[in-house]
């Protein structure tokens, strides 16, 4: 049996492949790397493939029951996000309440 993953960045692929190497998998069979997330939901949904998306991206996929969660016991993806805003309203409060809610996360 083969499989077909779809991937959508070079840099979530580097963290999936250390968490598939933390549990023993050391080898990914990639069929394609595409660009866009919704562009991968919608191949997965007409076509046999699996992917690693973030669950806010499939959610509704998975309410409506077109896509299945696969849970993978011991998998662990952790990746590094950055904020990103304009320079030009750097003095808003309602980014700056974000910002110290996310930094009290981590």
């Amino acid at each position: 049996m083969s499989i077909c993953c779809l991937i959508c960045c070079s840099v979530l692929l580097k963290a999936i492949d250390k968490a598939l190497k933390d549990i023993g998998i050391n080898q990914l069979p990639i069929t394609m790397e595409v660009g866009s997330t919704d562009t991968i939901v919608e191949m997965l949904q007409h076509d046999r493939y699996v992917s690693f998306l973030p669950r806010f991206a499939v959610d509704d996929a998975l309410n409506s029951g077109t896509l299945y969660h696969i849970k993978i016991q011991g998998l662990r993806i952790n990746r590094t996000l950055w904020i990103a805003r304009t320079r030009s309203n750097l003095n808003n409060a309602v980014a700056e309440a974000f910002i110290r809610l996310l930094r009290e996360r981590t």
